[in-house]
C-alpha cells in the first residue's frame, strides 16, 4: 500500500506515471506508463526536482526536526 501512496505522490509532482495497483497491472498499462515517463516534459520535471532535492541539506534538516521535537518534551 505504501508504494501506491508514494507512487501517487510521484505522479502528483509530475515526475512519474500514475501508479497501477498490482491486481490491475497489464502489459498494456505498463507500456503506457513507460511511454508516459519517456515524455520530455516528465523527464525535465524529474531533472528539476532532482536538482532541488540535491540542493537541500536533508540530514541537517532531519536533525533539526528531531531536536526541536525533543525540546518540546
Amino acid at each position: 500500500m505504501t508504494s501506491i501512496l508514494w507512487g501517487g505522490r510521484v505522479y502528483e509532482l509530475g515526475v512519474g506515471a500514475k501508479p497501477i495497483p498490482k491486481k490491475k497491472l497489464t502489459a498494456e498499462k505498463l507500456s503506457a506508463a513507460i511511454t508516459y515517463v519517456l515524455n520530455k516534459e516528465v523527464q525535465q520535471t524529474a531533472k528539476l526536482l532532482g536538482e532541488i532535492i540535491q540542493s537541500e541539506n536533508g540530514a541537517n534538516m532531519a536533525v533539526k526536526v528531531i531536536t526541536d521535537c525533543l525540546k518540546q518534551w
